[in-house]
């Protein structure tokens, strides 16, 4: 990472000026997972182009805090799992789904002081767990950008549409309200909008007068290259089902969709691989050899899963941003079939670099297909490296940035480095 900012605290007569100020929620280094990718990478792509101050509001390791980490300012540390289920029953405020994940007093104490010290021309929020500071920034002269990892109010409302139990419908409820109260602040103070698909563009869109545009989005892919073998050795599910409507995913795949297959073809293999909680794990009837758990399991034994499948699933129910799994197992060559939401903005095209399915018939159907056609998933896999490898490269997130109206923005603010 090569973040462009100065110490937490130097002296104010050395601090450098900063052009533009990052806040991400959580300190990103050495945490896995689709948010954080997308952050560090963001960061570093940022950096290398801007006078860029980072500010992170949270880091999960210990120590002192306001600290340095990789160059950028922490504002605190780790809140207990105690004290973020004592803040979920006593705090009713609009943003509480947000800042019961921090230090709250501090945090703002901290970021106050911050924004007095660096005086950036532009303050970038990073995800909507950071937003909730937007009130702090109080210079009318200050330009906002957010960056919408999510629609909230969209992904809420897909949640309300998946017919949850009466008691998490309620509480879903709740938080559509605080989603839709929090991000309509951030969207009428802010004068750009980065989100991560297109759908999300023409959804948030309609709700702000800000410039919006896709993020310049890249990931690093695997250099290793797939051999597509005439046996079908297994199907691969991966992911983190800590969620609710991730399980309920799971789920209704193994019922509705797996069951019937394996019915037709007993001698298919499943594998899922992620964070699977126990009480997850309890409720898959299926046993080995049908169906292997590998719960947690470390980067070179997910590497080895994924190249070692014959295809993957992704089983994505909920709608809004981009599913980063979906890239992930796309740049290593699988074959896919997906529910609709789990291509948005991959740039992958059904039936020509995956299989898409609106229903569970349909979806046993794709698997059929793929067990019994070698070409086929040869064809698809290799499609779909081709298409991840193209849209989500560096040098096509570099050419998107620098193309895109914020950065013409900052280059006409001075915040742009020159010769880069």
């Amino acid at each position: 990472m090569r973040a462009r900012s100065g110490l937490a605290h130097p002296p104010a007569d050395l601090l450098p000026v900063k052009k533009a100020l990052l806040v991400s929620p959580v300190a990103p280094w050495g945490l896995f997972g689709g948010t954080a990718t997308v952050s560090r990478n963001l960061i570093e792509l940022f950096s290398s182009v801007l006078d860029l101050h980072v500010c992170c509001l949270r880091s999960d390791g210990g120590g002192d805090f306001p600290q340095t980490i990789h160059g950028a300012t922490v504002l605190s540390g780790p809140i207990s799992p105690v004290v973020r289920q004592l803040k979920f029953f006593c705090d009713f405020s609009v943003a509480s789904f947000a800042h019961r994940q921090f230090a709250r007093a501090a945090v703002r104490r901290r970021f106050a002081a911050l924004l007095d010290q660096v005086q950036p021309e532009f303050v970038i929020f990073d995800h909507i767990y950071s937003a909730w500071l937007i009130d702090l920034v109080k210079n009318p002269a200050t330009r906002v950008a957010y960056i919408a990892h999510d629609d909230m109010v969209a992904y809420a409302d897909s949640l309300l549409g998946l017919s949850p139990s009466p008691l998490r419908r309620l509480r879903f409820s709740g938080l559509h309200r605080q989603y839709r109260d929090l991000q309509e602040r951030i969207l009428r103070r802010c004068a750009f909008v980065l989100t991560m698909t297109s759908e999300d563009v023409t959804r948030l869109r309609a709700s702000t007068p800000a410039t919006v545009e896709v993020a310049p989005l890249y990931f690093d892919f695997p250099s290793v290259a797939r051999e597509y073998s005439d046996d079908f050795r297994y199907l691969m599910v991966a992911g983190s089902f800590d969620t609710w409507e991730k399980q309920l995913g799971l789920t209704q795949f193994l019922d509705s969709v797996f069951a019937p297959v394996l019915q037709r073809r007993p001698d298919v293999r499943l594998v899922i691989a992620g964070r699977i909680p126990p009480a997850v794990r309890r409720q898959i009837q299926f046993s080995e050899p049908q169906v292997r758990i590998v719960h947690a399991p470390s980067g070179n034994e997910m590497q080895t899963l994924v190249q070692e499948a014959s295809a993957a699933v992704v089983l994505d129910v909920q709608i809004s941003g981009l599913k980063i799994k979906t890239i992930d197992l796309a740049a290593a060559g699988l074959p896919l079939v997906s529910w609709a939401p789990g291509i948005e903005g991959s740039g992958l095209v059904p039936g020509e670099s995956c299989l898409v399915a609106d229903s569970p018939g349909e979806f046993s159907r794709h698997l059929d297909r793929l067990c019994t056609d070698p070409p086929l998933r040869r064809k698809l896999g290799t499609a779909a490296r081709a298409v991840v490898e193209t849209e989500f490269s560096r040098s096509a997130a570099t050419e998107r940035f620098q193309a895109s109206q914020l950065y013409g923005a900052f280059a006409e603010a001075g915040a742009a480095i020159p010769g880069v």
